[in-house]
């Protein structure tokens, strides 16, 4: 059926407008429904992978930390926090690489990934790493090299 709507002023009572409402043919036998609402489903993320942990050439103080983005986000943007043998080092990480630094020499580092969205904290990565030795420089690093591989010219 169809709908009569019709304005009137308030003030001197009169029908200022006046309209009606047809439903639209349709070729369908069935009534009209509503579409159904779809719902977006959001939660925590999944967990990062591809965890790669390294000292930097030349540091003793330094490790770099890349990884890969969950597969699942959780269906929100994913930010990332990082934590240093249980201690929160880095949160809010926008990209998937950083590097600890002031760390100590010579020490291994129990590194964890953790991806993060407005929900929560969701999956982790883990990872252990030695930083290197005080003094180890490029000229030790290729004595090391020349002597495991027999390489037989001296090095200066």
């Amino acid at each position: 059926g169809a709908i009569q709507l019709t304005c009137t002023d308030p003030i001197s009572s009169t029908s200022v407008m006046s309209s009606t409402i047809r439903p639209a043919a349709t070729t369908s036998s069935q009534p009209f429904s509503s579409p159904s609402p779809t719902a977006t489903v959001t939660t925590i993320p999944g967990a990062p992978t591809d965890l790669m942990i390294y000292p930097p050439s030349g540091s003793c103080d330094q490790l770099i930390i890349t990884w890969t983005a969950p597969s699942n986000t959780g269906g929100l943007p994913v930010t990332y926090t990082t934590y240093g043998n249980g201690v929160k080092i880095q949160s809010m990480i926008l990209t998937e690489f950083t590097i600890f630094s002031d760390l100590i020499a010579d020490t291994e580092y129990t590194v964890t990934v953790v991806a993060v969205n407005e929900l929560g904290e969701g999956g982790n990565v883990t990872g252990t790493e030695r930083t290197r030795p005080e003094g180890l420089n490029k000229k030790h690093v290729l004595i090391y090299i020349c002597t495991y591989v027999l390489c037989l010219r001296k090095v200066e």
